[in-house]
């Protein structure tokens, strides 16, 4: 499938005059339903600016959206209808990383590119790949800078608590790096699932404080 973009060129299904259709799924219900429907509203915000003033070579970009609740699964089911029954030209904003995870082999079996995913999950940086326009840092990033900072005012003692699949597991992966690289390791993991509202217990059988989502 041709995907070339320009004046008048060639660009596939998903593209033709006079729109380009582009398939966004996550979660805009359940408890992660505020990162969905806020990365949804600033998207629409962004391409109705463009389509005012032409579009992308004179086509306007169409969202078409699914809500996968943040769970694998409808992820990958909402992918095979993104590329098979609407025939998009890209994927766009996918957010969270379990459910990328899920939607990547049809992408790459796809050609399909998928645009600006919310995840700063490894997996879709190494090794690179050409169909992932990330646009944001990954995860190892961030938590490199976060124990630069706990070391610089002296938090050595470090534990981490991470989401139990594979958004979290990135994320332990990043933090055990980052602490190995000075010769330190968490004084303490634990997990805590999607759907749970705390972590496990802390050792000695009290529990930890209520996780703030976002």
């Amino acid at each position: 499938m041709e995907r070339t973009l320009g004046p008048g060129g060639a660009c596939g299904d998903g593209c033709r005059p006079p729109s380009i259709l582009i398939g966004l799924a996550a979660a805009f219900s359940g408890p992660s339903a505020e990162l969905g429907r806020e990365y949804r509203a600033g998207a629409h915000e962004v391409f109705d600016q463009v389509n005012a003033q032409g579009g992308v070579h004179g086509r306007q970009i169409v969202m078409v959206y699914r809500d996968d609740r943040y769970e694998p699964a409808l992820a990958r089911r909402n992918t095979e209808r993104f590329i098979q029954r609407d025939k998009v030209f890209a994927l766009f904003g996918y957010v969270g990383t379990p459910t990328v995870q899920a939607a990547l082999p049809l992408i790459e079996q796809a050609k399909v590119p998928l645009i600006a995913p919310l995840t700063g999950a490894q997996l879709l940086r190494q090794p690179l790949n050409p169909l992932i326009f990330n646009i944001r840092a990954s995860y190892h990033q961030e938590i490199e800078s976060t124990v630069r900072y706990l070391l610089r005012y002296g938090k050595r003692s470090i534990a981490v608590v991470y989401q139990n699949d594979a958004f979290g597991r990135d994320g332990l992966q990043g933090a055990r790096q980052a602490l190995a690289r000075r010769g330190l390791r968490p004084v303490l993991e634990t997990t805590v699932e999607r759907t749970q509202r705390t972590p496990a217990r802390r050792p000695g059988g009290w529990p930890w404080p209520a996780p703030t989502r976002c």
